[in-house]
Protein backbone atom coordinates (compact mmCIF):
# COMPACT_ATOMS: atom_id res chain seq x y z
CA UNK A 1 0.00 0.00 0.00
CA UNK A 2 1.64 3.02 -1.10
CA UNK A 3 1.85 6.21 1.70
CA UNK A 4 -0.38 9.26 1.10
CA UNK A 5 1.07 11.38 -1.64
CA UNK A 6 2.82 14.71 -0.94
CA UNK A 7 0.91 18.06 -0.98
CA UNK A 8 -0.06 18.62 -4.39
CA UNK A 9 0.67 15.21 -5.84
CA UNK A 10 -1.01 11.78 -6.44
CA UNK A 11 0.06 8.51 -6.91
CA UNK A 12 0.85 7.55 -10.47
CA UNK A 13 2.61 3.84 -10.30
CA UNK A 14 5.06 1.50 -9.01
CA UNK A 15 8.40 1.06 -10.03
CA UNK A 16 10.35 -2.18 -9.54
CA UNK A 17 13.52 -1.51 -8.29
CA UNK A 18 14.52 -5.34 -8.13
CA UNK A 19 13.38 -8.47 -7.45
CA UNK A 20 12.26 -9.65 -10.67
CA UNK A 21 8.27 -9.67 -9.92
CA UNK A 22 5.00 -8.60 -11.65
CA UNK A 23 2.51 -6.55 -9.66
CA UNK A 24 -1.27 -7.56 -10.05
CA UNK A 25 -2.29 -4.06 -10.25
CA UNK A 26 0.82 -1.86 -11.22
CA UNK A 27 -1.21 1.45 -11.54
CA UNK A 28 -2.72 1.04 -8.30
CA UNK A 29 -2.02 2.75 -5.04
CA UNK A 30 -2.79 -0.76 -3.31
CA UNK A 31 -0.99 -3.31 -4.99
CA UNK A 32 -0.26 -7.50 -4.36
CA UNK A 33 2.52 -9.91 -6.13
CA UNK A 34 3.64 -13.36 -5.51
CA UNK A 35 6.78 -13.54 -3.16
CA UNK A 36 9.69 -14.89 -4.84
CA UNK A 37 12.56 -16.61 -2.96
CA UNK A 38 14.41 -13.34 -2.58
CA UNK A 39 14.88 -9.91 -2.04
CA UNK A 40 12.20 -7.45 -3.39
CA UNK A 41 12.24 -3.68 -3.68
CA UNK A 42 9.95 -1.16 -5.31
CA UNK A 43 9.27 2.37 -5.07
CA UNK A 44 5.65 4.56 -5.00
CA UNK A 45 6.24 6.83 -7.94
CA UNK A 46 3.96 10.32 -7.42
CA UNK A 47 3.22 13.28 -9.78
CA UNK A 48 1.82 17.01 -9.69
CA UNK A 49 -1.27 17.27 -9.80
CA UNK A 50 -2.87 19.18 -13.16
CA UNK A 51 -4.13 22.60 -12.35
CA UNK A 52 -7.75 22.38 -12.68
CA UNK A 53 -9.13 24.43 -16.06
CA UNK A 54 -12.65 26.04 -16.96
CA UNK A 55 -14.83 26.03 -20.20
CA UNK A 56 -15.03 28.81 -22.40
CA UNK A 57 -18.19 28.93 -24.35
CA UNK A 58 -18.51 31.16 -27.63
CA UNK A 59 -21.47 31.87 -29.39
CA UNK A 60 -22.45 33.76 -32.64
CA UNK A 61 -19.04 33.50 -34.26
CA UNK A 62 -18.78 32.31 -37.51
CA UNK A 63 -14.76 31.76 -37.57
CA UNK A 64 -13.08 28.51 -38.29
CA UNK A 65 -11.14 28.63 -34.81
CA UNK A 66 -13.11 30.14 -32.00
CA UNK A 67 -11.19 30.20 -28.94
CA UNK A 68 -13.67 28.10 -27.40
CA UNK A 69 -12.08 25.55 -25.06
CA UNK A 70 -10.65 24.91 -21.42
CA UNK A 71 -7.89 27.26 -19.72
CA UNK A 72 -6.39 27.69 -16.62
CA UNK A 73 -7.31 30.53 -14.28
CA UNK A 74 -5.56 33.59 -14.94
CA UNK A 75 -4.22 32.41 -18.58
CA UNK A 76 -4.87 35.16 -21.14
CA UNK A 77 -7.69 33.42 -23.89
CA UNK A 78 -7.68 34.78 -27.46
CA UNK A 79 -11.67 34.75 -29.30
CA UNK A 80 -12.44 35.48 -32.76
CA UNK A 81 -15.68 36.71 -34.00
CA UNK A 82 -14.47 36.19 -37.91
CA UNK A 83 -16.57 37.65 -40.28
CA UNK A 84 -20.44 37.35 -41.73
CA UNK A 85 -21.84 38.46 -45.06
CA UNK A 86 -23.92 41.57 -45.18
CA UNK A 87 -23.06 42.28 -41.45
CA UNK A 88 -20.83 43.90 -39.49
CA UNK A 89 -19.19 42.62 -35.79
CA UNK A 90 -21.34 44.66 -33.00
CA UNK A 91 -19.13 43.58 -29.96
CA UNK A 92 -18.69 41.08 -27.30
CA UNK A 93 -21.00 40.69 -24.17
CA UNK A 94 -20.88 37.93 -21.62
CA UNK A 95 -23.18 37.54 -18.52
CA UNK A 96 -20.27 36.35 -16.50
CA UNK A 97 -18.45 38.95 -15.56
CA UNK A 98 -15.88 38.80 -18.44
CA UNK A 99 -13.39 41.69 -19.03
CA UNK A 100 -12.78 42.21 -22.49
CA UNK A 101 -9.25 43.71 -23.79
CA UNK A 102 -11.38 45.29 -26.47
CA UNK A 103 -14.86 44.48 -26.71
CA UNK A 104 -15.76 45.85 -30.12
CA UNK A 105 -12.73 44.50 -31.76
CA UNK A 106 -13.87 41.14 -33.60
CA UNK A 107 -10.52 39.52 -31.77
CA UNK A 108 -9.75 40.48 -28.33
CA UNK A 109 -8.50 38.48 -25.50
CA UNK A 110 -9.48 38.28 -22.06
CA UNK A 111 -7.88 36.68 -18.79
CA UNK A 112 -9.45 33.49 -17.76
CA UNK A 113 -11.60 33.52 -14.18
CA UNK A 114 -11.90 30.73 -11.91
CA UNK A 115 -15.45 28.92 -13.80
CA UNK A 116 -16.59 28.76 -16.90
CA UNK A 117 -17.44 31.13 -18.47
CA UNK A 118 -20.05 32.13 -22.15
CA UNK A 119 -19.19 35.04 -24.55
CA UNK A 120 -21.34 35.99 -27.34
CA UNK A 121 -20.41 38.05 -30.59
CA UNK A 122 -23.18 40.23 -31.64
CA UNK A 123 -23.94 41.33 -34.97
CA UNK A 124 -25.75 44.17 -36.96
CA UNK A 125 -26.89 44.42 -40.42
CA UNK A 126 -24.27 46.68 -42.64
CA UNK A 127 -27.72 47.85 -44.31
CA UNK A 128 -29.43 51.24 -43.56
CA UNK A 129 -32.01 49.25 -41.38
CA UNK A 130 -31.20 50.49 -37.64
CA UNK A 131 -28.81 48.22 -36.01
CA UNK A 132 -29.67 45.41 -34.52
CA UNK A 133 -27.88 42.36 -32.69
CA UNK A 134 -28.37 39.03 -34.69
CA UNK A 135 -26.91 35.88 -34.10
CA UNK A 136 -26.63 32.51 -36.08
CA UNK A 137 -29.23 30.19 -36.26
CA UNK A 138 -29.83 28.61 -33.21
CA UNK A 139 -28.57 24.90 -33.01
CA UNK A 140 -29.24 22.88 -29.56
CA UNK A 141 -25.96 23.15 -27.27
CA UNK A 142 -24.59 19.78 -27.12
CA UNK A 143 -20.92 18.87 -24.98
CA UNK A 144 -18.97 16.18 -25.10
CA UNK A 145 -17.55 14.60 -21.41
CA UNK A 146 -14.26 14.37 -20.68
CA UNK A 147 -12.68 12.30 -17.94
CA UNK A 148 -9.09 11.76 -17.23
CA UNK A 149 -7.54 8.55 -15.82
CA UNK A 150 -7.60 10.46 -12.12
CA UNK A 151 -11.43 11.25 -11.53
CA UNK A 152 -11.26 14.85 -12.92
CA UNK A 153 -14.11 15.64 -15.41
CA UNK A 154 -14.71 18.54 -17.86
CA UNK A 155 -16.87 19.10 -20.66
CA UNK A 156 -16.70 20.92 -24.42
CA UNK A 157 -18.57 22.49 -26.64
CA UNK A 158 -19.48 20.29 -29.92
CA UNK A 159 -19.70 22.41 -33.13
CA UNK A 160 -22.49 20.39 -34.91
CA UNK A 161 -23.47 20.81 -38.58
CA UNK A 162 -27.03 19.22 -39.25
CA UNK A 163 -27.17 19.79 -42.79
CA UNK A 164 -23.37 17.74 -42.67
CA UNK A 165 -24.65 15.33 -40.55
CA UNK A 166 -21.29 15.94 -38.54
CA UNK A 167 -19.97 16.92 -35.37
CA UNK A 168 -16.60 18.09 -33.80
CA UNK A 169 -15.31 18.62 -30.48
CA UNK A 170 -11.43 20.77 -29.88
CA UNK A 171 -9.71 18.82 -27.36
CA UNK A 172 -7.38 22.09 -26.74
CA UNK A 173 -4.27 21.95 -24.61
CA UNK A 174 -5.28 19.52 -22.11
CA UNK A 175 -2.29 20.15 -19.24
CA UNK A 176 -2.90 16.17 -18.05
CA UNK A 177 1.12 14.55 -17.46
CA UNK A 178 0.49 11.29 -18.93
CA UNK A 179 -3.06 10.82 -18.06
CA UNK A 180 -5.40 8.70 -20.29
CA UNK A 181 -8.45 10.62 -21.92
CA UNK A 182 -11.59 9.30 -22.34
CA UNK A 183 -13.50 11.63 -24.25
CA UNK A 184 -17.83 10.60 -24.70
CA UNK A 185 -19.45 12.40 -27.76
CA UNK A 186 -23.15 11.91 -27.35
CA UNK A 187 -25.63 10.56 -29.37
CA UNK A 188 -27.09 13.48 -31.72
CA UNK A 189 -30.20 13.04 -33.91
CA UNK A 190 -29.30 12.80 -37.82
CA UNK A 191 -25.22 13.20 -37.00
CA UNK A 192 -23.84 10.10 -38.36
CA UNK A 193 -19.80 11.52 -38.31
CA UNK A 194 -17.65 12.49 -35.27
CA UNK A 195 -14.61 14.36 -35.11
CA UNK A 196 -11.97 15.26 -32.88
CA UNK A 197 -9.08 18.02 -32.94
CA UNK A 198 -6.35 17.69 -31.28
CA UNK A 199 -2.72 19.41 -30.94
CA UNK A 200 -0.35 17.59 -33.49
CA UNK A 201 2.12 17.53 -30.49
CA UNK A 202 0.26 15.42 -28.38
CA UNK A 203 0.19 12.76 -31.18
CA UNK A 204 4.05 12.92 -31.79
CA UNK A 205 5.32 11.33 -28.34
CA UNK A 206 8.29 9.04 -27.82
CA UNK A 207 6.08 6.71 -25.89
CA UNK A 208 2.33 5.20 -25.95
CA UNK A 209 1.93 5.38 -22.27
CA UNK A 210 -0.53 7.88 -22.59
CA UNK A 211 -3.98 7.04 -24.73
CA UNK A 212 -7.02 9.11 -25.45
CA UNK A 213 -10.31 7.10 -26.33
CA UNK A 214 -13.01 8.80 -28.93
CA UNK A 215 -16.65 6.92 -28.06
CA UNK A 216 -19.32 7.32 -29.90
CA UNK A 217 -22.82 5.78 -31.10
CA UNK A 218 -20.76 5.12 -34.72
CA UNK A 219 -18.21 3.43 -32.68
CA UNK A 220 -15.10 4.38 -30.31
CA UNK A 221 -11.57 4.44 -31.19
CA UNK A 222 -8.40 4.13 -28.78
CA UNK A 223 -5.60 6.96 -29.90
CA UNK A 224 -2.03 6.16 -28.97
CA UNK A 225 0.13 9.18 -27.91
CA UNK A 226 2.87 7.98 -31.08
CA UNK A 227 0.25 7.52 -33.64
CA UNK A 228 1.83 10.31 -35.68
CA UNK A 229 5.41 9.71 -34.64
CA UNK A 230 7.85 9.80 -37.78
CA UNK A 231 4.83 9.81 -39.88
CA UNK A 232 5.42 11.77 -43.29
CA UNK A 233 2.91 14.46 -44.18
CA UNK A 234 2.35 15.61 -40.51
CA UNK A 235 3.79 18.28 -39.64
CA UNK A 236 1.56 21.13 -38.75
CA UNK A 237 -0.34 22.56 -35.79
CA UNK A 238 -4.18 20.87 -35.43
CA UNK A 239 -5.22 17.12 -36.46
CA UNK A 240 -8.36 16.29 -36.83
CA UNK A 241 -9.12 11.99 -36.48
CA UNK A 242 -12.73 10.97 -37.96
CA UNK A 243 -15.26 8.08 -37.25
CA UNK A 244 -18.15 8.16 -38.88
CA UNK A 245 -20.55 5.80 -41.14
CA UNK A 246 -19.40 4.84 -44.26
CA UNK A 247 -21.03 5.01 -47.29
CA UNK A 248 -21.78 1.61 -48.90
CA UNK A 249 -23.25 3.02 -51.98
CA UNK A 250 -19.53 3.23 -53.18
CA UNK A 251 -18.91 -0.38 -52.82
CA UNK A 252 -19.07 -3.42 -55.33
CA UNK A 253 -22.29 -4.74 -55.56
CA UNK A 254 -21.26 -7.89 -54.22
CA UNK A 255 -19.09 -6.56 -51.12
CA UNK A 256 -22.68 -4.56 -50.66
CA UNK A 257 -24.75 -7.61 -50.58
CA UNK A 258 -22.40 -9.67 -47.77
CA UNK A 259 -22.01 -6.91 -45.90
CA UNK A 260 -25.49 -6.50 -46.18
CA UNK A 261 -27.24 -3.99 -43.29
CA UNK A 262 -24.29 -4.49 -40.72
CA UNK A 263 -22.09 -1.70 -39.99
CA UNK A 264 -19.88 0.08 -42.40
CA UNK A 265 -17.51 2.90 -40.84
CA UNK A 266 -15.15 5.42 -42.25
CA UNK A 267 -11.71 6.55 -40.20
CA UNK A 268 -9.71 9.47 -41.43
CA UNK A 269 -6.85 11.72 -40.30
CA UNK A 270 -6.60 15.30 -41.59
CA UNK A 271 -3.94 17.90 -40.93
CA UNK A 272 -4.57 21.84 -40.62
CA UNK A 273 -7.43 20.91 -42.51
CA UNK A 274 -5.78 18.95 -45.69
CA UNK A 275 -6.07 14.89 -45.83
CA UNK A 276 -3.76 12.99 -44.88
CA UNK A 277 -3.19 9.33 -45.00
CA UNK A 278 -2.06 7.53 -42.19
CA UNK A 279 -0.30 3.97 -41.92
CA UNK A 280 1.76 3.17 -38.29
CA UNK A 281 2.47 -0.44 -37.29
CA UNK A 282 4.57 0.71 -34.61
CA UNK A 283 1.34 2.29 -33.04
CA UNK A 284 -1.55 0.65 -33.98
CA UNK A 285 -5.33 2.01 -32.77
CA UNK A 286 -7.79 0.17 -31.29
CA UNK A 287 -11.81 0.39 -32.62
CA UNK A 288 -15.08 -1.20 -31.36
CA UNK A 289 -17.57 -1.13 -33.36
CA UNK A 290 -21.38 -1.29 -31.40
CA UNK A 291 -23.34 -4.75 -33.01
CA UNK A 292 -26.04 -6.57 -31.88
CA UNK A 293 -25.42 -10.48 -33.57
CA UNK A 294 -28.34 -12.31 -35.25
CA UNK A 295 -29.54 -15.53 -33.98
CA UNK A 296 -27.71 -17.56 -35.88
CA UNK A 297 -24.27 -15.31 -35.58
CA UNK A 298 -24.79 -15.24 -31.60
CA UNK A 299 -24.73 -18.98 -32.09
CA UNK A 300 -21.21 -18.71 -33.77
CA UNK A 301 -19.72 -15.97 -32.51
CA UNK A 302 -15.92 -16.42 -34.07
CA UNK A 303 -17.35 -16.32 -37.70
CA UNK A 304 -17.95 -12.89 -36.81
CA UNK A 305 -15.46 -10.50 -38.66
CA UNK A 306 -13.85 -6.81 -40.03
CA UNK A 307 -13.45 -6.56 -43.07
CA UNK A 308 -11.08 -3.58 -44.36
CA UNK A 309 -12.37 -2.28 -47.85
CA UNK A 310 -9.47 -0.41 -50.16
CA UNK A 311 -10.52 2.44 -52.36
CA UNK A 312 -10.91 -0.40 -55.01
CA UNK A 313 -13.39 -2.02 -53.37
CA UNK A 314 -10.83 -4.95 -52.41
CA UNK A 315 -11.82 -6.99 -48.93
CA UNK A 316 -9.20 -8.01 -46.43
CA UNK A 317 -10.21 -9.83 -43.54
CA UNK A 318 -8.98 -7.80 -40.22
CA UNK A 319 -7.44 -11.21 -38.22
CA UNK A 320 -7.59 -9.80 -35.02
CA UNK A 321 -11.06 -8.40 -35.29
CA UNK A 322 -13.63 -10.52 -32.92
CA UNK A 323 -17.32 -9.63 -31.63
CA UNK A 324 -17.20 -9.04 -27.89
CA UNK A 325 -20.75 -10.49 -26.15
CA UNK A 326 -19.83 -8.56 -22.96
CA UNK A 327 -19.40 -5.07 -24.50
CA UNK A 328 -21.94 -5.98 -27.39
CA UNK A 329 -18.72 -4.53 -29.77
CA UNK A 330 -16.58 -5.66 -32.45
CA UNK A 331 -13.39 -4.85 -31.34
CA UNK A 332 -9.88 -4.90 -33.46
CA UNK A 333 -6.33 -2.88 -34.25
CA UNK A 334 -5.62 -1.08 -36.94
CA UNK A 335 -2.63 0.41 -38.15
CA UNK A 336 -3.80 2.43 -41.28
CA UNK A 337 -7.20 4.46 -42.04
CA UNK A 338 -9.93 3.65 -44.30
CA UNK A 339 -13.44 1.72 -44.42
CA UNK A 340 -14.11 -1.04 -42.01
CA UNK A 341 -17.04 -3.59 -41.74
CA UNK A 342 -18.60 -6.22 -39.52
CA UNK A 343 -18.95 -9.37 -41.60
CA UNK A 344 -19.96 -13.08 -41.11
CA UNK A 345 -18.14 -15.76 -42.64
CA UNK A 346 -18.66 -19.12 -41.37
CA UNK A 347 -17.00 -21.72 -42.62
CA UNK A 348 -17.75 -25.98 -41.63
CA UNK A 349 -15.74 -29.15 -42.21
CA UNK A 350 -17.32 -32.58 -42.43
CA UNK A 351 -14.55 -33.76 -39.66
CA UNK A 352 -14.72 -30.98 -37.08
CA UNK A 353 -17.36 -31.59 -34.90
CA UNK A 354 -19.10 -28.88 -32.99
CA UNK A 355 -18.27 -30.53 -29.91
CA UNK A 356 -14.33 -31.17 -30.40
CA UNK A 357 -12.39 -29.69 -28.02
CA UNK A 358 -11.27 -27.66 -31.28
CA UNK A 359 -13.74 -26.49 -32.90
CA UNK A 360 -13.72 -22.44 -32.07
CA UNK A 361 -10.74 -22.41 -32.71
CA UNK A 362 -10.57 -23.88 -36.16
CA UNK A 363 -13.36 -21.89 -37.09
CA UNK A 364 -11.81 -18.51 -35.60
CA UNK A 365 -9.15 -19.01 -37.93
CA UNK A 366 -10.91 -20.37 -41.08
CA UNK A 367 -13.06 -17.19 -40.85
CA UNK A 368 -10.29 -14.81 -41.09
CA UNK A 369 -8.64 -17.29 -44.00
CA UNK A 370 -5.31 -17.67 -41.33
CA UNK A 371 -6.13 -21.65 -41.93
CA UNK A 372 -7.57 -23.50 -44.78
CA UNK A 373 -8.93 -26.91 -45.44
CA UNK A 374 -7.31 -29.64 -47.10
CA UNK A 375 -9.57 -30.33 -49.40
CA UNK A 376 -13.08 -32.06 -49.97
CA UNK A 377 -14.77 -30.31 -47.00
CA UNK A 378 -12.03 -31.32 -44.64
CA UNK A 379 -9.91 -29.54 -42.16
CA UNK A 380 -7.76 -33.12 -40.89
CA UNK A 381 -7.51 -32.23 -37.31
CA UNK A 382 -5.33 -34.80 -36.46
CA UNK A 383 -2.76 -34.07 -39.43
CA UNK A 384 0.69 -33.70 -38.63
CA UNK A 385 2.08 -30.21 -39.87
CA UNK A 386 5.38 -28.69 -41.36
CA UNK A 387 7.32 -25.98 -40.42
CA UNK A 388 6.64 -24.38 -43.45
CA UNK A 389 2.61 -24.66 -43.36
CA UNK A 390 2.89 -23.45 -39.52
CA UNK A 391 4.87 -20.08 -40.42
CA UNK A 392 2.61 -19.24 -42.49
CA UNK A 393 -0.39 -19.91 -40.64
CA UNK A 394 1.32 -17.46 -38.03
CA UNK A 395 2.35 -14.61 -40.24
CA UNK A 396 -1.54 -14.35 -41.51
CA UNK A 397 -2.26 -14.77 -38.35
CA UNK A 398 -0.83 -11.25 -37.33
CA UNK A 399 -1.51 -9.73 -40.45
CA UNK A 400 2.70 -9.58 -41.53
CA UNK A 401 3.17 -9.69 -45.08
CA UNK A 402 5.33 -12.28 -47.23
CA UNK A 403 8.37 -10.33 -49.08
CA UNK A 404 7.41 -10.69 -52.39
CA UNK A 405 10.36 -9.66 -53.90
CA UNK A 406 13.47 -11.40 -51.62
CA UNK A 407 17.14 -10.25 -51.56
CA UNK A 408 17.89 -13.00 -49.22
CA UNK A 409 16.37 -16.57 -48.13
CA UNK A 410 16.79 -19.96 -46.77
CA UNK A 411 18.53 -21.99 -49.59
CA UNK A 412 15.60 -24.81 -49.23
CA UNK A 413 13.25 -22.07 -49.74
CA UNK A 414 12.23 -23.55 -52.85
CA UNK A 415 9.35 -21.75 -54.78
CA UNK A 416 6.14 -22.43 -53.51
CA UNK A 417 3.48 -20.85 -51.13
CA UNK A 418 5.67 -20.77 -48.01
CA UNK A 419 8.61 -19.39 -49.91
CA UNK A 420 8.13 -15.26 -49.79
CA UNK A 421 6.98 -15.77 -46.34
CA UNK A 422 10.08 -17.53 -45.19
CA UNK A 423 11.90 -14.76 -46.72
CA UNK A 424 10.27 -12.40 -44.36
CA UNK A 425 10.37 -14.08 -41.56
CA UNK A 426 14.06 -14.38 -41.70
CA UNK A 427 14.69 -10.74 -42.36
CA UNK A 428 12.43 -9.99 -39.57
CA UNK A 429 14.17 -12.64 -37.64
CA UNK A 430 11.15 -14.66 -36.73
CA UNK A 431 13.03 -17.60 -37.64
CA UNK A 432 17.16 -18.93 -37.46
CA UNK A 433 16.53 -21.98 -39.65
CA UNK A 434 18.47 -25.50 -38.73
CA UNK A 435 22.02 -24.27 -39.49
CA UNK A 436 23.68 -23.76 -42.55
CA UNK A 437 21.18 -21.04 -44.59
CA UNK A 438 18.60 -23.85 -44.46
CA UNK A 439 15.17 -24.06 -42.52
CA UNK A 440 13.86 -27.53 -43.48
CA UNK A 441 9.99 -26.20 -44.05
CA UNK A 442 8.83 -29.39 -44.79
CA UNK A 443 9.95 -31.21 -41.39
CA UNK A 444 7.21 -32.09 -38.77
CA UNK A 445 7.54 -29.04 -36.65
CA UNK A 446 8.07 -29.64 -32.83
CA UNK A 447 5.90 -27.75 -29.80
CA UNK A 448 8.99 -26.08 -28.24
CA UNK A 449 9.56 -24.91 -32.64
CA UNK A 450 6.22 -23.62 -32.13
CA UNK A 451 6.44 -21.80 -29.45
CA UNK A 452 9.80 -20.21 -30.21
CA UNK A 453 8.24 -18.98 -33.50
CA UNK A 454 5.22 -17.26 -31.63
CA UNK A 455 6.89 -16.06 -29.46
CA UNK A 456 9.64 -14.36 -31.66
CA UNK A 457 6.98 -12.61 -33.80
CA UNK A 458 5.21 -11.37 -31.10
CA UNK A 459 8.27 -9.97 -29.92
CA UNK A 460 9.02 -8.05 -32.92
CA UNK A 461 5.25 -7.29 -32.82
CA UNK A 462 5.64 -5.69 -29.26
CA UNK A 463 2.69 -8.51 -28.37
CA UNK A 464 4.02 -10.79 -25.85
CA UNK A 465 1.45 -12.01 -23.62
CA UNK A 466 1.53 -10.72 -19.76
CA UNK A 467 3.48 -13.35 -17.37
CA UNK A 468 0.54 -12.94 -14.47
CA UNK A 469 -0.50 -16.57 -13.70
CA UNK A 470 2.36 -16.82 -11.24
CA UNK A 471 2.83 -20.78 -12.83
CA UNK A 472 6.19 -22.14 -13.29
CA UNK A 473 7.82 -24.30 -16.07
CA UNK A 474 9.42 -26.37 -13.38
CA UNK A 475 5.67 -27.57 -12.32
CA UNK A 476 5.86 -29.42 -15.76
CA UNK A 477 7.18 -33.31 -14.87
CA UNK A 478 8.81 -32.78 -18.16
CA UNK A 479 10.44 -29.42 -18.10
CA UNK A 480 14.20 -30.59 -18.30
CA UNK A 481 13.50 -32.10 -21.90
CA UNK A 482 12.72 -28.30 -23.03
CA UNK A 483 16.06 -27.49 -25.17
CA UNK A 484 17.87 -23.94 -23.72
CA UNK A 485 17.25 -22.60 -27.19
CA UNK A 486 13.21 -22.81 -26.34
CA UNK A 487 13.59 -22.04 -22.88
CA UNK A 488 12.64 -18.07 -22.67
CA UNK A 489 9.44 -18.62 -25.30
CA UNK A 490 8.36 -21.85 -23.55
CA UNK A 491 8.91 -19.97 -20.05
CA UNK A 492 7.13 -17.00 -20.97
CA UNK A 493 4.28 -18.49 -22.54
CA UNK A 494 4.09 -20.95 -19.16
CA UNK A 495 3.60 -17.77 -17.28
CA UNK A 496 1.13 -16.46 -19.72
CA UNK A 497 -1.25 -19.42 -19.35
CA UNK A 498 -0.85 -19.84 -23.12
CA UNK A 499 1.09 -23.31 -22.27
CA UNK A 500 -1.06 -25.27 -20.00
CA UNK A 501 0.20 -28.70 -20.72
CA UNK A 502 -1.72 -32.30 -20.92
CA UNK A 503 -1.43 -34.28 -17.63
CA UNK A 504 1.61 -32.21 -16.32
CA UNK A 505 3.05 -32.55 -19.10
CA UNK A 506 4.18 -29.94 -22.30
CA UNK A 507 5.76 -32.48 -24.91
CA UNK A 508 7.96 -29.95 -26.07
CA UNK A 509 9.79 -32.45 -28.46
CA UNK A 510 6.11 -33.85 -29.66
CA UNK A 511 5.21 -32.93 -33.41
CA UNK A 512 2.05 -30.75 -33.57
CA UNK A 513 -0.75 -31.74 -34.95
CA UNK A 514 -3.54 -29.07 -37.01
CA UNK A 515 -6.02 -28.78 -34.15
CA UNK A 516 -3.03 -28.27 -31.36
CA UNK A 517 -1.62 -25.65 -33.64
CA UNK A 518 -5.02 -23.38 -34.07
CA UNK A 519 -5.96 -23.82 -30.88
CA UNK A 520 -2.35 -22.18 -29.38
CA UNK A 521 -2.79 -19.10 -32.04
CA UNK A 522 -6.62 -18.91 -30.65
CA UNK A 523 -5.76 -19.21 -27.19
CA UNK A 524 -3.30 -16.11 -27.90
CA UNK A 525 -5.39 -14.24 -30.35
CA UNK A 526 -8.11 -14.36 -27.84
CA UNK A 527 -5.64 -12.98 -25.29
Amino acid sequence: TADTPPAGQRFKEWQVVSGGITLENPNEPVTSFLMPANPVEITAVYEDIPAATYTVTVNGSYADTTGAGSYEEGETVTIHAGSRQNYSFDGWTSEDGVTFADASSATTTFVMPGKAVTVSANWKSSGDTPSVPVSPPVTPLYRAGLKFESGLERSLPLTVNMSTGTAVTDLGAQETGEEDLLLTMPSIPNVYTYSLDIPVADLKKDTTERTITVTTNVGSIVIPSNMLTGIPNTDGSKARITIGQGDKSTLPEDVRERIGDRPLINLLLSVDGKQTEWNNPNAPVTVSIPYTPTPEELANPDSIVVWYIDGAGNVVTVTNGRYDSVTGTVTFTVDHFSHYAVAYNRVKFSDVAENAWYHDAVSFMAARGITLGTGDGKFNPNGKLTRGQFLVILMRAYGIEPDENPKDNFADAGNTYYTSYLAMAKRLKIVDGIGNNLFAPDKEITRQEMFVMMYNALKILGQLPQENTGKSLYAFSDASDVASWAKEAVTSFVKAGIIRGHEGKINPKGTSTRAEAAQVIYNLLAK
